[in-house]
């Protein structure tokens, strides 16, 4: 049997050259289930070679790597500092990193798709490369960061392989955002809550834009065609579409939220510095004249104008496409299919403490509509995560060191995340204030156990990216308490 290992294939991207490492396709299996090719990212431009200097290792999530890459600056600037080799890990199923193809996502051969395979990859890669670039006796130290679904596998690789792993940097990974974990409705109260910090009357128009699709949409054809009309719809609403509108605005908010840096970016397409107070001023901008009052149609108009931040961000298009997803960097089939197995993350609103219309969380009819989508392919396990990993509460962490978890104050996603006991008693606009200074908990005794972080004003995984004078005091005070920390990381591993 062929050695599963490094495929000799670069391309030059930017900075990075593109390789390939031959992975197993089970790897909890003892039998032959064929391999496929693995795509990572290789940043030398700060490794001089020096013996014992660093791997810092991204555990890529659910899109193509090089995205997560081109908006990682964080990570070439401890680089530098660090003389660090760069890589960025592909996750299996996502980007070039398709085990069969484009038939990866037949019920038959998608299966092979789940974070224990996803570290099991990044665990045999990160081995080959202490190999290449240390040896045997003399394996350089790796230290894991990721963002998001990344920051998960960051903190899981660290828990999991402690003896390949360093430390790890987990940033804004809703490592608690599980069913019976996670408050449902949480989520979409902190984007709401993002949007009221901006300009009370968006977040109050946007709740009655909400109640107008519902009107309109009660009183049959007529009422869809306003919609279709008022939302500016490529193509025309029935009535099975309502629920689709519904989630395709709630995406949209919800995305604003979550990438409401304060200076301009293209991550997920581009957008404007602080993309939810933009979102707010087009929300005005679209409003009827003084005096002449809201009507459903100029209410939708205004939502629309507002969520157009986000899905129309160079002005372009003359319609709006349900199916459009508003990125095409991230793997939409990858992601539901692993939301239907062990990603399953609650969600619904209330129509109180947030603009939307009432939705409670159900997961009988959530894993229904899986069962729909995947049949006998999912066989969801909601509780998965937790079991496999922890980290469902601060006391998983005692026992544990060389882990930093952090979350922004303004990140929807911090719903799910792990954050310092004192952040609790935060208000809103303290934990939206670019000002506010750092929250730090350390859990367990001794210097190197695991700290928890927030930071007010700070949107989705902020602190991975490039340093900016923009960024908010916290971002700046949480990577120089990451920065000492890998050093010491480091320094102990040479040691040992």
């Amino acid at each position: 049997m062929p050695r599963v290992g490094i495929v000799s294939s670069r391309v030059y991207t930017a900075t990075a050259t593109t390789e390939y490492f031959e992975q197993p396709l089970d790897h909890f299996s003892f039998t032959s289930e064929g391999t496929f090719k693995q795509r990572y990212l290789v940043d030398s431009t700060f490794y001089g070679g020096k013996e014992g200097a660093p791997i810092l290792f991204y555990t890529g999530n659910e899109g193509d790597i090089s995205t997560f890459y081109k908006n990682s600056g964080y990570l070439k600037t401890l680089a530098q500092d660090l003389g660090a080799l760069l890589v960025f890990a592909e996750h299996r199923y996502y980007g070039n990193s398709l085990p069969f193809g484009d038939r990866s996502f037949e019920p038959d051969h998608v299966r092979y798709l789940t974070s224990a395979q996803a570290l099991a990859d990044y665990a045999d890669l990160c081995v080959e490369l202490q190999e290449r670039f240390g040896g045997p006796g003399n394996r350089p130290p790796v230290v894991a960061f990721g963002g998001s679904y990344g920051g998960m596998l960051a903190a899981w690789f660290r828990i999991k392989y402690p003896h390949l792993v360093a430390g790890a940097i987990s940033s804004s990974g809703p490592v608690r955002g599980f069913d019976g974990l996670m408050e449902p409705t949480l989520f979409n109260q902190i984007a709401t809550t993002d949007f009221a910090q901006a300009d009370p009357k968006c977040a109050d128009t946007i709740a009655k834009a909400h109640r107008a699709i519902a009107a309109l949409a009660a009183q049959g054809a007529p009422g869809l065609a306003r919609i279709t009309s008022s939302a500016r719809l490529c193509h025309p609403l029935g009535p099975k579409d309502v629920p689709t509108l519904l989630g395709y605005l709630s995406d949209g908010l919800g995305f604003l939220a979550m990438l409401d840096y304060p200076y301009p970016t293209v991550f997920l397409g581009p957008l404007p510095a602080w993309p939810v107070t933009a979102a707010c001023q087009a929300l005005a901008a679209a409003a009827p004249s003084p005096g002449a009052g809201d009507t459903p149609e100029s209410l939708i108009g205004q939502l629309v104008a507002a969520v157009g931040i986000f899905y129309n961000g160079t002005g372009a298009q003359a319609c709006f496409d349900l199916a459009d997803h508003g990125s095409a960097d991230l793997g939409w089939d990858g992601w539901d299919y692993q939301a239907c197995t062990e990603m399953v993350f609650p969600s619904g609103s209330n129509g109180q403490t947030d603009f939307y219309l009432p939705a409670a969380w159900n997961l009988t009819d959530y894993l229904a509509q899986c069962a729909a989508r995947w049949g006998k392919a999912s066989q969801p396990r909601p509780r998965a995560g937790p079991t496999l990993y922890g980290l469902s509460r601060p006391a998983d962490l005692q026992g544990l060191s060389n882990l930093i978890i952090t979350n922004g104050g303004l990140d929807p996603w911090s719903a799910g995340g792990l954050l310092p006991t004192t952040a609790r008693k935060l208000g809103s606009a303290e934990r939206a204030s670019p000002a506010g200074r750092l929250v730090v908990e350390r859990v367990g005794a001794g210097p190197e156990a695991p700290q928890v972080l927030l930071m007010p004003g700070a949107a989705h995984h902020l602190d991975l990216r490039a340093p900016n004078p923009a960024d908010p005091r916290a971002v700046v005070e949480a990577r120089a308490l990451m920065a000492d920390a890998v050093r010491r990381w480091v320094a102990a591993w040479r040691a040992h």
